[in-house]
């Protein structure tokens, strides 16, 4: 059974991912509407920015809490303890002092999202700080174990950029945009543009991430076996079972579901729940992968 300061870990790690991803979503359809031609106070992205605000909110929380758990870890405290000594972490540690720079990128994203509606300058700009946002994660994690400037944590980065793209951008348009596309009625050229950016920009996330993923888990697995008798091997394997049925889900939008939306210029039920199905096994793979960075890769031992 775990105790507090892993699930804390698990639970916090899962949470900045998850928000990584959410804020990811919401600047990049906020981008594309916007170059489709949509207007400001268009419902659409009034819409939009009560998610982008909320994401930016659980993600400076989560990355709070996340660096408690860390110290809880490090130092081997409880975390009542370890919240006494959280200052110290920060201060004199390389993964304290990665993870003060990840917030304030964090924070200067999610400050842009509050103060006012993201412009097509804006939106860039949001996204280089998640870019970096990403960058600062990585370095702590099992692919920047080598250092910064590393083949692995090139990957590593890469790997997390396009997890945010591809289920940021499924789970935005799912749950955000298209149901409000059906009480704001957009033009039927707003919504195609929508659409095919999402659909070129998910399939190009789906490639890197199998490519990426493959070299990620080829280095930390060791050994073919270690797939199958060890719990690192498990969790991974739970996690690719949600990726390969989302990447199902995601194959029979593009090549069904959107041609069949942009005909009826309409947002279609079944496509909007098949989007949703897909963000919640792509959250359970969020989950399997904060699971996977509490855990020592085989390889290492």
């Amino acid at each position: 059974m775990m105790d507090a300061t892993t699930l804390l870990q698990i639970g916090s790690t899962a949470t900045v991912n998850a928000s990584l991803c959410a804020l990811v979503g919401c600047v990049l359809a906020r981008w594309w509407l916007l170059r489709a031609g949509a207007r400001p106070q268009d419902g659409l992205l009034v819409h939009l920015r009560a998610w982008e605000r909320s994401a930016a909110v659980l993600g400076l929380v989560g990355q709070g809490l996340a660096m408690w758990a860390a110290a809880a870890v490090m130092m081997g405290h409880t975390l009542p303890e370890a919240a006494a000594m959280l200052p110290t972490m920060l201060a004199k540690t390389s993964y304290g002092r990665a993870g003060v720079v990840a917030f304030v990128f964090l924070a200067c994203a999610s400050f842009m999202a509050w103060r006012s509606a993201l412009t097509v300058f804006q939106c860039a700009a949001a996204l280089g700080l998640l870019g970096l946002f990403a960058l600062a994660r990585a370095s702590v994690s099992h692919g920047g174990e080598g250092g910064i400037l590393t083949l692995g944590m090139a990957i590593e980065w890469l790997h997390l950029v396009l997890i945010a793209l591809w289920v940021g951008g499924v789970a935005i348009a799912g749950w955000c945009v298209l149901p409000a596309a059906q009480m704001s009625a957009p033009t039927s050229a707003v919504l195609h543009r929508y659409l095919e950016s999402l659909s070129l920009a998910a399939t190009a996330a789906l490639g890197g991430i199998v490519l990426t993923g493959v070299v990620n888990a080829w280095a930390r697995l060791g050994l073919p076996m270690h797939l199958v008798d060890t719990g690192y091997g498990l969790t991974l394997i739970v996690k690719l079972v949600c990726v390969g049925a989302a990447a199902a889900l995601g194959g029979y939008n593009k090549l069904i579901g959107f041609p069949a939306l942009i005909r009826h210029d309409s947002a279609s039920a079944k496509v909007i729940a098949i989007l949703r199905l897909e963000s919640v096994l792509l959250a359970g793979a969020l989950v399997a992968a904060a699971v996977l960075t509490s855990q020592q890769p085989p390889a290492a031992m």
